[in-house]
C-alpha cells in the first residue's frame, strides 16, 4: 500500500545582532601632550580647542562650544563615532561626547552630536553654523568611563551607550555629509575627559527571513510473508 504526501518546512535564515558599525579608526591618546588635538595631522580642532592632556582628550575650558574633527576619514558619510566618556557637571544639554558628519571653520562647525552630564541627561543636536536645534533629549545609567556614541545611516540617527542603542531611531535630513568626531557643549562645571576612540561605517542591519520548501513524495509499505 503506498500513500502520497506532501511537507512544508520553514527553515528560518541566521539573524545577527544589532552594533553600532563596522570599526575603521582608532585613537587610543596614548602619547605626547596635544594643544589642541592632531594626532599627525589626523585632528582638526575648532579654535576653542579640543586637547590632549594625560592621554586622554579634553576641553581647553568649560565655556564655550567646541568640535574636533577626524580629518584623516575616507570612508563616507554613513558612520558612526564612540568615546569612552567621564563628566563632572549636571547642566542639561551640557556635556561631551561624539558627533557624526561634522565639518569645521574656525570656531564654527555643522554636524549631529550627542553629549551626556554626569546625571546621565544626554542631547542630540543638529549643528548649523554652531546653533544647536535640539533632535533628542533624554535620560540614561550613567557610569564613567562607559562609551558614547553616535551613529547615522542615509537620514537615520541612533544613539549608543556601552554598546547598546538608547532610545528609539531619529529621523533627519539636514546634514548630508562631514566625518566623524568629538564634541563638547557648555557649560559644565569640570572639564571632561575621554579615551579610546573610535569609529567606523554603518549598514543596514540583517533581518530575520525563513525560507519555505515543498517536499512531495511517496511512501510504501510491504509486507513481506515467510512460508
Amino acid at each position: 500500500m503506498c500513500k502520497q504526501f506532501l511537507i512544508l518546512l520553514a527553515i528560518p535564515t541566521i539573524a545577527f545582532g544589532q552594533s553600532i558599525g563596522t570599526q575603521t579608526n582608532t585613537d587610543n591618546f596614548n602619547r605626547a601632550n596635544e594643544t589642541p588635538l592632531s594626532g599627525g595631522g589626523n585632528w582638526t580642532s575648532t579654535t576653542n580647542r579640543v586637547d590632549l592632556i594625560s592621554n586622554q582628550v579634553t576641553t581647553a575650558g568649560t565655556g564655550s562650544d567646541r568640535e574636533a574633527v577626524y580629518a584623516a576619514w575616507a570612508n563616507g558619510n554613513d558612520q558612526y563615532s564612540q568615546l569612552k566618556v567621564t563628566v563632572s557637571g549636571t547642566t542639561a544639554g551640557a556635556g561631551f561626547g561624539v558627533s557624526v558628519r561634522s565639518t569645521t571653520t574656525g570656531s564654527t562647525f555643522n554636524c549631529y552630536r550627542v553629549v551626556l552630564n554626569s546625571d546621565g541627561e544626554y542631547e542630540v543636536c543638529k549643528m548649523v553654523s554652531s546653533s544647536c536645534t535640539s533632535l533628542r533629549t533624554g535620560t540614561l545609567s550613567y557610569v564613567a568611563g562607559t562609551a558614547l556614541g553616535l551613529s547615522v545611516l542615509s537620514t537615520t540617527l541612533k544613539v549608543w551607550y556601552g554598546g547598546t542603542q538608547v532610545g528609539a531611531d531619529i529621523t533627519d535630513s539636514g546634514i548630508a555629509s562631514g566625518k566623524p568626531g568629538i564634541a563638547y557643549s557648555s557649560t559644565l562645571s569640570v572639564v571632561p575627559t575621554g579615551d579610546d576612540w573610535d569609529a567606523g561605517t554603518t549598514a543596514a542591519a540583517a533581518t530575520n527571513k525563513s525560507k519555505f520548501f515543498l517536499f512531495f513524495g511517496t511512501l510504501c509499505h510491504i509486507n513481506f510473508f515467510e512460508r
